[in-house]
């Protein structure tokens, strides 16, 4: 996210920053900052790493695991 001029953007890029600064992209501390975005999206941003998945504890996880007997989960009301 980049804040600047009182308005919040989403930035994925340098050229996006670049786009969002206008006449400032040309500054040395905008240089900088270009610099630093690219340090950082080479260190985050690689294809190396690989991301586990987080097991699915939803309601609807529930209906995938397939009982012998359907109705063993269920309580009878009277």
């Amino acid at each position: 996210m980049m804040y600047y001029k009182n308005i919040a953007t989403c930035c994925l890029s340098v050229k996006d920053v670049k786009s969002r600064l206008g006449s400032a992209k040309f500054l040395d501390s905008s240089k900088n900052l270009y610099k630093w975005m690219e340090e950082m999206m080479e260190k985050f941003d690689s294809a190396g790493i690989e991301m586990e998945g987080r097991a699915d504890t939803s309601f609807a996880s529930e209906a995938l695991i397939e009982n012998e007997n359907p109705t063993a989960n269920t309580r009878m009301v009277t």
